[in-house]
């Protein structure tokens, strides 16, 4: 009696743990963050540009695989990031394997009658889970040097010489710090 009692009870327990993995797995969690930072260039102590940084969408669980954002990244000082972005898939680590930020934008032309896909890159997002830790390394264009009016045309990044996001700094030393603390360029 008390070996049956024991089993169903290990049974009731192994369905509940399925059935929270079941469930983290398909219903995603909201993602909705906004912060006031900064853009810094890795090899100019004076460059320092003001931006936002806000993070809308969803964020699914995956426990084989990577974990996939479904949203918005929008940088306020680059007007592209306000397109459709593409969705990304999110590591547990911050070095190793970022996500590449891409947007696109569909419009329609009259004189063809037809729809046209413009594509740009941002640069590369290092996050963890549910982004508790985020730098983003912005691709540069030689033909905007100080990147403000680039649109998002393909170009270069450096860890020497990027461009670089981090949101939860608020200073370029405190930046600096979390960037060689999360051993991103290792």
């Amino acid at each position: 009696m008390k070996e049956q009692i024991k089993s169903t009870r290990g049974k009731r327990v192994i369905k509940i743990i399925i059935a929270v993995i079941v469930l983290v797995h398909i219903i995603p969690f909201p993602i909705n963050k906004q912060f006031e930072t900064f853009e810094i260039k890795l090899d100019d102590d004076t460059y320092m540009d003001e931006c936002t940084v806000s993070i809308k969408g969803k964020y699914y669980f995956n426990f084989f695989t990577k974990d996939k954002f479904v949203g918005k990244i929008i940088v306020s000082k680059y007007p592209l990031t306000n397109w459709e972005m593409n969705s990304i898939k999110v590591t547990r680590l911050l070095k190793g394997d970022d996500a590449y930020l891409s947007y696109r934008n569909k419009t329609y032309n009259e004189d063809d009658k037809r729809w046209h896909t413009e594509r740009y890159a941002l640069g590369y997002l290092m996050t963890n889970t549910l982004f508790n830790k985020i730098a983003i390394g912005i691709i540069a264009n030689d033909d905007y040097p100080d990147n403000s009016e680039r649109k998002g045309v393909e170009g270069w990044w450096g860890t020497a010489d990027g461009y670089m996001i981090v949101p939860s700094a608020k200073t370029r030393d405190e930046a600096i710090e979390k960037i060689n603390e999360w051993s991103i360029f290792d």
